[in-house]
């Protein structure tokens, strides 16, 4: 089993599970207010506009990215294989 596989199957056993998914969410909205605390993280309206600058770059690319990788995948998944038709 790969590790994404194991990772896919911890978050569906996780998710399946109200009581623990709320659990679940509530500690990562208390982590990400600890971080903004602690100075880890910032929000966009307390950088700098080069900072933002930087950020966007970043979201932007990482957006690329997911397309590319979905679009990948849908054209995978919707293409037949030649063995198929034969």
């Amino acid at each position: 089993m790969s590790n994404a596989e194991r990772q896919r199957k911890f978050r569906l056993r996780r998710d399946a599970d109200e009581a623990k998914r709320r659990e679940y969410l509530q500690k990562s909205k208390l982590k990400y207010k600890k971080y903004l605390i602690e100075g880890r993280r910032k929000r966009i309206k307390d950088m700098t506009e080069r900072e933002k600058r930087s950020m966007r770059k970043i979201w932007r690319n990482q957006k690329r990215v997911t397309k590319e990788r979905l679009k990948a995948l849908n054209n995978q998944q919707s293409t037949p294989s030649l063995a198929s038709g034969i």
